[in-house]
Formats: structure tokens, C-alpha cells, sequence
């Protein structure tokens, strides 16, 4: 699971414009690696995110070293150090960083049946789902915990696959599953698009004997992304949304303004 400081960046600055100089709590769901981003974009969002603003020499070289880490060829094993991730790009910020993963997460918790420590319910400026609740059967537990975990004003995010990606996950997302959770929850809609195609799925020929499959096997489907960031507005119990609309017109009228 990944994500790019540059997204990272636009997300915060957009989302959360007072972040700079503060001691920021964030929780990812799912420990994050960054991928991508060379020396510059990593010095952009130190220079934003600090309260001293410029980046000095020796927090140069560190971006150096990160971009070089982040780079989608680094190997953890052969090239002798880890990959990159949204853990330490906070630590050096001194911002208050969590994660829940049964590997790897600061919190060594099964998502299935998660359950957080009150000490940590609306407690997190932003929670971040970079493509981690798509693995996990309990849907609603998902969720309702990255509910309970923002803080009234904070930031919720979910890039998650909508189409394709066959054998890659559990659950793909409707753009609609969305729209009606900020209408059950009161949510603020901050961003909402779609990713560019990320390659594409063809059902495998391990299907060969089931019903349709030659039909099915000729269907070439683009990998998507579908992107939300939402604030909390409110405080109240996580709402369940319900699909009475089923009508295949349902539209979607609001104008949200994509991240720069």
C-alpha cells in the first residue's frame, strides 16, 4: 500500500491550510510507503509544513535520501535500506503519527473487529485510507472506525479502486456509496474525482469452466480509482447509509471542486 508526498501535499494544504506549524495527528488506515516523488517535491512540502518554512541543507539531504527511497525500483532487501514511508516523512516533522495494520501499524490491529481505545476516539486531525478498507470483509467496521477516529473539523480520505483490479482486492466502490455516506454522516465534500487508469484486468483463465467465461474473458477493464477526501462537521454516531434511489438516472448534483 502507497501513496506520493506530492498527494500527500495537495491534500493537506487544500484540506487543512492551518497545518503549517502545528503538531498534526494523523492516522493511517493501513501503514503507508511513499512511491515517486523526487528531492524537490519533498522539499516544497517541508518548506510548507514547517514553521521554520525554508528547508535547510541538512533537511535537503534528507530529501535527497527520501526520493531515492521512494523511487518505485527501490528494493528494501538488495538496496540495504527501507522504502520510504507517510510514518517517517511525519516524524520528521514531529507530527503525531499512527497506523493500524495488523503488519507493521503502530496499531497491531485486525480491522474485521477493530475497536479503537477511547483515548483515541475523535482524536486524529486527518485519517487517511490509501487503498487498505477495499481488503477487509467487515465493511462497516471500517468505516465507522474512521468515523470515530476524526475529530469534529478533521479530514477524512479514501482513494480506493471503483473499477477493475480484478484479484487485487474484496470490494470495489460505487461513486454513489460515497455521495450517500456524506449524506447519512453530515460530511463536508473537500474533493472528489477519479484516478487516471492504472493498467488494466482480464478475468483469468483459472475460470475457463465457469458459465460465460469466454465472453467474459475477452473484456478488457480499465484500474480505477475513485477519490473522496470529506471533513467531519459534526459530532454524532456513525450513520449507516441506506440505497433507496435505485433508479438508474440517480444524479449527483453538487459541484465539488477537485485538488489542484
Amino acid at each position: 500500500m502507497g501513496t506520493h508526498v506530492k498527494l500527500v501535499h495537495a491534500i493537506l494544504q487544500k484540506a487543512m491550510p492551518e497545518v503549517r506549524g502545528i503538531d498534526l495527528k494523523y492516522l493511517d488506515v493501513g501503514a503507508q510507503e511513499l512511491y515517486g516523488g523526487d528531492a524537490s517535491e519533498y522539499a516544497a512540502f517541508f518548506a510548507w509544513a514547517r514553521r521554520e518554512g525554508a528547508v535547510d541543507a541538512g533537511l535537503r539531504d534528507r530529501c535527497y535520501d527520501l526520493a531515492r527511497r521512494s523511487e518505485h525500483r527501490w528494493n528494501p532487501i538488495t538496496d540495504g535500506a527501507p522504502r520510504t514511508t507517510v510514518g517517517e516523512l511525519f516524524g520528521i516533522l514531529g507530527w503525531q503519527y499512527q497506523s493500524i495494520d495488523v503488519l507493521g501499524g503502530t496499531l497491531a490491529l485486525d480491522l474485521n473487529y477493530a475497536a479503537l481505545d477511547p483515548a483515541l476516539l475523535g482524536r486524529f486531525d486527518v485519517v487517511a485510507n490509501f487503498g487498505t478498507t477495499e481488503h477487509v470483509f467487515n465493511q462497516l467496521a471500517c468505516f465507522r472506525l474512521i468515523h470515530d477516529a476524526t475529530r469534529v473539523g478533521g479530514v477524512m480520505i479514501h482513494f480506493l479502486p471503483t473499477s477493475g483490479y480484478f484479484y487485487h482486492c474484496l470490494f470495489k466502490y460505487d461513486p454513489k456509496m460515497f455521495v450517500l455516506l456524506r449524506e447519512a454522516n453530515g460530511y463536508e465534500v473537500l474533493h472528489a474525482g477519479f484516478g487516471g487508469r492504472e493498467g488494466h484486468s482480464q478475468i483469468g483463465e483459472g475460470h475457463e469452466s465457469w458459465a460465460n467465461y469466454p465472453d467474459m474473458h475477452a473484456e478488457v477493464i480499465p484500474n480505477r480509482l475513485i477519490k473522496f477526501v470529506f471533513r467531519k462537521t459534526k459530532r454524532h454516531p456513525f450513520q449507516v447509509p441506506y440505497d433507496k434511489d435505485t433508479k438508474p438516472g440517480y444524479r449527483i448534483s453538487e459541484d465539488y471542486q477537485p485538488l489542484a
